[in-house]
């Protein structure tokens, strides 16, 4: 199981971000908030929680160090540290922080400091505040309490309410390289193969946490299996489809990955289909299979299959639809599109 990411001591891949935001810090050129962006699984909460580390521990008007703050961070047990998280979505249901925990962080703000000068609240993540939560912290950050610092991380920063934005100075952190995120992985699992986790860190387009969560769930392999399977519709062994779908619903975590895989396929399918090749390889061979499924069928008719997809897997994610039978219905769609280029499109075609 993965750490949290108060328990990493190290930001990795993000150096000059992190440099630039501690000078900042020591030099008394810091705003009250921050919002912290990129694409989940980058480190966003690590860069955050080793801020709070320095601000703590190194911090730039005493020169004070503590080493009891380190412990306490990582535990979760800091006095100062207030980290807004959303309670874990069961089945059909999505992450949100409600109001009752933005007016716990009004309360935090207005008590005293337990040990540093400082309070810090982070919110992780910020997409997950409802509206009514995210209407109760922006009078906080409108009148910011003193010696209270806010980091609220955010993957799709665009979906926050606009004033929550504006109110947060950003820090931008961008994915890592391909070779940087492997290595992350094989330092976790040392058990792990060389191609499986550079395949990993390709699917999870240089995102470490994503990359450590598709490693765990044994991506890579269920990704061959899609190729595999997928590769070879209208034709095939009897029979590989449900058993492909019996493997990707076999847990919630798996069904979510597999869903991800499944997308990310057609997706580089429909690029074959529109330029003549998927871009580079995630695995070797994998360019020559998607040229042979793609000339199957006309590339309108891979658009229409990806919408038939997405409002799937997008009803499956809300509502408690039986996860085998929606990723076999998504396959079958897959399969009908492969039967020929002469059936939907070209009958929309004449149509017109």
């Amino acid at each position: 199981m993965t750490a949290h990411p108060r328990e990493t001591e190290s930001v990795i891949g993000h150096d000059t971000a992190y440099s630039e935001v501690v000078s900042a810090w020591r030099e008394a050129r810091f705003p009250h908030a921050r919002l912290v962006t990129g694409p989940a699984g980058i480190g966003k909460a690590t860069f955050v929680y080793r801020l709070a580390r320095e601000i703590f521990t190194g911090n730039a008007e005493s020169g004070t160090f503590a080493g009891d703050d380190e412990t306490l961070i990582a535990h979760g047990e800091h006095p100062d540290l207030l980290a807004l998280e959303p309670p874990e979505g069961g089945q059909g249901t999505q992450p949100v922080i409600k109001v009752d925990e933005t007016r716990r962080a009004s309360r935090f703000c207005a008590m005293r400091s337990a040990r540093s000068p400082w309070r810090i609240v982070v919110v992780d993540p910020a997409d997950a505040l409802n509206a009514s939560a995210a209407n109760a912290l922006l009078k906080d950050l409108e009148e910011p309490p003193g010696r209270v610092l806010f980091f609220l991380i955010s993957h799709q920063p665009a979906r926050l309410h606009a004033t929550v934005r504006s109110r947060c100075t950003p820090i931008r952190l961008a994915p890592l390289p391909v070779a940087q995120t492997a290595s992350i992985v094989s330092t976790h699992l040392p058990g792990l193969s060389a191609g499986d986790g550079d395949l990993v860190a390709r699917l999870s387009d240089g995102a470490p946490g994503q990359a450590l969560t598709l490693a765990q769930a044994h991506a890579g392999r269920l990704y061959r299996e899609i190729l595999a399977t997928l590769g070879e519709l209208p034709n095939g062994e009897p029979g590989a489809l449900p058993d492909l779908a019996d493997r990707m619903a076999a847990d919630a975590e798996t069904f979510a990955i597999a869903t991800g895989l499944v997308r990310r396929w057609l997706t580089r399918v429909i690029r074959t289909a529109a330029v003549g090749h998927p871009g580079e390889e995630l695995v070797s061979g994998e360019g020559e299979g998607m040229r042979g499924l793609a000339a199957r069928a006309h590339l309108e008719d891979w658009f229409d299959v990806w919408e038939k997809i997405a409002h799937l897997f997008d009803r499956a994610e809300t509502s408690n639809l039986d996860k085998r039978q929606v990723l076999l219905s998504a396959m079958l769609e897959i399969e009908g599109a492969a039967r020929g280029a002469s059936g939907r499109s070209a009958d929309k075609r004449t149509a017109r």
